[in-house]
């Protein structure tokens, strides 16, 4: 999986880690920030050199979650089916 540095940086701004707990949430997002350039580095030197990519920058998670298993050339299990409520 990869996204532009662009869409990374707007996914982590945008992240709410820990509702209910702003400072915290901050805190994983710092992180989140710091490791950016690490994953650049990766993607730079190997991820796209070696690995089938799939960008999901301009994804939603459903179609990500589509696209992988497109590639693992597998299907998403059936959704079920909401429980009928009885006629009253």
């Amino acid at each position: 999986m990869h996204t532009a540095p662009a869409a990374l940086q707007e996914r982590i701004t945008a992240g709410w880690e820990l509702p209910g707990d702003a400072a915290r949430s901050e805190a994983v997002r710092a992180y989140r920030r710091r490791r950016v350039p690490h994953y650049q580095q990766a993607a730079t030197d190997w991820l796209h050199a070696d690995g089938h990519v799939i960008d999901t920058s301009a994804l939603t998670p459903e179609r990500t979650v589509q696209a992988a298993l497109t590639q693992l050339h597998l299907t998403a299990p059936a959704r079920p089916r909401p429980a009928e409520t009885p006629e009253t």
